[in-house]
């Protein structure tokens, strides 16, 4: 295959407006995030090295690499602690496999504008970095009705012209030579990917072949499993906004998307509802980092963990304010757990939204308390939104973005105790220090009673050289911790682990 038009790197770069820099951010989880996976028996776990996904058991060990040579994006367990549903990006064969998954709308639209396109710059007369693409894509109706114009300046333009290196072959090697462009066999690593979503067993003498349940040209963002093991819910980055969808596992099909707009949910402890923060606004407005949305729930489930043939009503139960990245969880006595923000209007400029950790009464929707009081809230991290609920539901890990800080509130009491304190090596660094060497990986529970977090270098003898991940024992006095990263190498943990300058 010839190598794709080099045109399209140019008019990408084109299409890279202020607001997408903002909402690449937030759609790519710029918050803490997760390097350490504990399976639901904390006897093993996935970690996210920089050159695959490696398995380890409780003392740290390396078992294996569990992914091969690529990272799997998300990699949550299955129920049993022994399977694992990972979501991979694969490279399509050719144009045709990638169309397929596109679906025949979207498809057509690409094929129409790259035509358009293909003609606009062939009669262009100025120099290509002059073309006016954006006026372009502004009087473009077919974009304008199938695509948010934020999703079409991160993906589109790539599909559209890896249409035409396809389709239209010889006029692209004539604007190569209009253009004095020179091919690049690197172009081809910018064909967009595939997402695949697979169900494999990762345990030593345990690995099966991986089964492949859900492929998609939409990023699957957000995985988890059903309580039972019987189905499994995701998040695809569609066209507009997110949408929410489920796999059944029992009957190995993929059922109607369940509703739009939410980034992340969980289930109830008997597999029924499937509980999200939603909201309607589109990509091309999540420029905003607070956005009114809704705790919503809907009945998918029945009582002894099997989905129901149809879906019950989608129930908004309470509306918020909250960032796009927010979790919600749910407990076993029937609350649900979120983070937003407590706002009093009117409001002057000054004041800004204080984002807090509240509850919500399934079976009292009008029933909302805030777990966090106004000592407290003042020594919380800056980060609820990115909460870890305890594996009893007892406890929330809360992380900081920068800093390193990480807090564990007990829910019970609302008591806030400070695991670790802001590391000031960690918190003198500029942004682009930080997405560069950042100590940013969340808190894990391995135990209803082991937080997993990293510490600084020259925190402990055995944390001399760089930060280590350790396991801590919450609410043991003598602040116990044990390393379990001594053996893990620089170059598997240099995207999360800081070494000293």
């Amino acid at each position: 295959m010839m190598p794709l038009l080099s045109l399209a790197p140019w008019v990408r770069s084109k299409l890279r407006l202020p607001i997408l820099c903002i909402l690449t951010a937030l759609l790519t989880s710029c918050g803490p995030e997760e390097f350490v996976h504990w399976s639901p028996d904390g006897k093993h776990a996935l970690v996210n090295g920089s050159d695959g996904t490696y398995l380890i058991d409780d003392a740290g060990t390396i078992l294996n690499k569990a992914s091969g040579s690529e990272v799997w994006l998300e990699h949550p367990w299955m129920p049993d602690s022994r399977r694992v549903i990972a979501v991979r990006k694969v490279k399509p064969r050719d144009f045709a496999e990638y169309a397929s998954l596109l679906g025949k709308e979207r498809a057509d639209a690409m094929a129409h504008v790259a035509d358009e396109l293909l003609a606009a710059i062939r009669s262009y007369k100025g120099e290509l970095d002059k073309f006016p693409f954006d006026d372009f894509v502004n009087r473009s109706e077919t974009f304008a009705a199938i695509y948010d114009s934020q999703w079409l300046t991160s993906k589109a333009s790539a599909v559209v012209f890896w249409y035409l290196q396809e389709k239209h072959p010889r006029e692209v090697i004539e604007l190569r030579k209009k253009f004095n462009e020179p091919e690049d066999p690197k172009e081809q690593d910018s064909f967009p990917p595939i997402y695949e979503l697979t169900l494999r067993t990762v345990l030593p003498g345990d690995i099966g072949p991986e089964k492949a349940l859900v492929r998609s040209v939409d990023e699957i963002s957000w995985v988890k499993a059903s309580p039972s093991g019987s189905a499994i819910a995701f998040v695809k980055q569609q066209p507009v906004r997110p949408a929410l969808y489920v796999f059944d596992l029992d009957g190995q099909r993929l059922l109607a998307p369940v509703d739009e707009g939410a980034m992340q949910a969980d289930w109830t402890h008997d597999g029924r509802w499937l509980v999200y923060l939603k909201t309607r606004v589109p990509y091309r407005l999540l420029e905003k980092e607070m956005q009114l949305g809704t705790v919503s729930r809907r009945e998918l489930g029945k009582p002894q963990g099997a989905l129901r043939e149809q879906f019950g009503d989608v129930e908004d139960l309470a509306g918020i304010l909250f960032h796009s990245e927010a979790r919600v969880g749910c407990l076993e006595d029937g609350r649900v757990v979120f983070a937003a923000a407590a706002l009093t209007l009117p409001a002057v400029s000054q004041d800004a939204p204080v984002v807090s950790l509240f509850t919500l009464r399934l079976d009292a929707p009008n029933l909302i308390n805030r777990l966090i009081n106004a000592e407290a809230q003042a020594r919380l991290p800056n980060r609820p939104d990115r909460f870890a609920l305890s594996p009893d539901g007892k406890r929330v890990a809360i992380p900081s973005d920068r800093g390193g800080e990480v807090a564990v509130l007990t829910l019970a009491t609302g008591e806030l105790a400070q695991v670790q304190p802001r590391v000031p090596e960690w918190s003198s660094e500029t942004q682009d220090q930080l997405a560069n060497r950042a100590p940013s990986p969340a808190p894990t529970w391995r135990t209803a009673s082991e937080l997993c977090y990293i510490i600084p270098a020259g925190k402990t003898p055995a944390a001399l050289r760089r930060a280590e991940v350790v396991l801590h024992t919450v609410g043991d006095q003598r602040l116990h911790q044990r390393v379990i990263s001594g053996s893990w190498s620089d170059a598997m943990t240099d995207n999360f682990l800081p070494r000293r300058r």
